[in-house]
């Protein structure tokens, strides 16, 4: 379909960004003078976080302004800000979770 396609397309370019800003973030990380192992797992949690909010908030990009169009909802106007305080939340939620996961 339409979607799937747009997605899929989306998507790509999502895990090319992803993976390019969480690997510069990790050679700046690495660059830094610490020689403590916090620091490497806090430069590997906000990496993949990164790498997943990016995705996450790709295809909610993609796919909320087209759900909108589809109801009959203008998305130039109710898209932005539920874009924004969603990928916020998410953001933060999925920081956690990773955070949790690699510190426990």
């Amino acid at each position: 379909t339409d979607v799937a396609r747009r997605l899929a397309k989306e998507l790509g370019v999502a895990l090319i960004n992803g993976a390019v800003l969480s690997l510069v973030l990790g050679v700046v990380v690495a660059l830094l003078p610490f020689d403590d192992a916090d620091v490497l797992r806090l430069a590997i949690t906000a990496g993949i976080s990164l790498l997943v909010v990016i995705i996450l908030a790709t295809c909610i990009g993609t796919v909320v302004p087209l759900l909108l169009h589809r109801l009959g909802i203008d998305p130039a106007i109710a898209t932005g800000p539920f874009i924004t305080t969603s990928n916020d939340i998410i953001g933060l939620a999925v920081f956690f979770l990773i955070a949790t996961v690699l510190y426990l």
